[in-house]
């Protein structure tokens, strides 16, 4: 899939009227390339389908068995056959279903994510590595 998938990008980039040759002098036949395992999609092999109780997307090779009337796979990791029920998800607050609205802040939440990801951990600072020498340390 990715070879394919590079091999147009490479293609595509051509000015027009220009192909990329069959043969490269004739001598040798170009090689087309194996289907190997590596480069098959698992999507090919496991398809998606949804849980007919609570419609969570799930790979066929998760499920636990075929209903006998419909003949449809069942699942037991998302609702354990529809006993689990979940309440409906709430709207997002309006502060921040704007801020999804705007593909910047989209693009950049990552990366705000990982400056902020130590700032809310609760801890009993240590502070006799703290002026230590060395590099900086925190200990837990």
């Amino acid at each position: 899939m990715r070879k394919s998938i590079l091999l147009s990008k490479r293609t595509s980039s051509l000015p027009q009227g220009l192909h990329a040759p069959r043969e490269s002098h004739g001598l040798h036949p170009t090689r087309t390339a194996k289907k190997d395992k590596c480069s098959t999609s698992k999507a090919e092999d496991n398809p998606i389908v949804a849980c007919t109780k609570c419609g969570a997307l799930m790979w066929t090779s998760e499920s636990t068995g075929k209903d006998s009337r419909t003949g449809e796979p069942t699942f037991t990791i998302c609702c354990n056959h529809g006993q689990i029920k979940l309440p409906p998800i709430n709207q997002h607050p309006p502060l921040l279903e704007e801020l999804l609205q705007y593909r910047w802040f989209r693009d950049t939440i990552r990366v705000y994510n990982s400056v902020l990801a130590l700032t809310s951990i609760g801890m009993k600072m240590d502070y006799s590595v703290v002026n230590a020498p060395g590099p900086c340390t925190i200990r837990i």
